[in-house]
């Protein structure tokens, strides 16, 4: 995109980062790491793919990392992040979790 002059926002920044959500959470980690290197504000849909593919990998206590992390990170959880993150935590039994979550 650069090298046909087109401007990366936050928005494609964040297109890219859903191509990958089925990868190994550290490219994502990765590609969020480059936004604020390029001086580019991650916001909640970049942290919900990290969440999501932490999700996938059934990795769940980091995906509640990140979500308890949102909001630290100047970002307020929406309805898309909350559903996805209590629809896994039911989906891997974290019941309990699911609960406090709903909470």
């Amino acid at each position: 995109m650069v090298n046909r002059r087109c401007v990366v926002d936050v928005a494609a920044s964040n297109v890219r980062i859903m191509s990958v959500v089925d990868d190994d959470p550290e490219i994502i980690k990765g590609m969020i790491d480059g936004m604020g290197n390029a001086g580019l504000k991650q916001d909640t849909i970049s942290y919900k793919y990290l969440m999501t593919c932490y999700c996938k990998n059934g990795m769940m206590d980091e995906a509640k990392e990140v979500y308890d992390k949102l909001e630290e990170n100047c970002c307020n959880p929406n309805v898309a992040t909350f559903r996805t993150f209590v629809y896994y935590l039911c989906r891997n039994e974290r019941f309990e979790t699911g609960y406090k979550v709903f909470k």
